[in-house]
């Protein structure tokens, strides 16, 4: 991704190795910040699918 692309449901942003990451011990939970839009929750975090959209952001 380059500064100024627009994002599309199913792009790949990166690659993560869950499994090395869990083996270390380390937690998986991944923040997502959004800033300088509203946001509309669609899901209940508990409930998310990969693929899937837990929320919106508002143009």
């Amino acid at each position: 991704m380059q500064v100024g692309d627009h994002v599309q449901p199913g792009d790949l942003l990166t690659i993560v190795d869950w499994n090395y990451i869990r083996k270390k011990g380390c937690d998986t939970i991944v923040p997502v910040l959004a800033i300088n839009r509203k946001v509309k929750l669609l899901k209940s975090e508990e409930n998310v699918k990969p693929g899937e959209a837990l929320f919106e952001i508002e143009a």
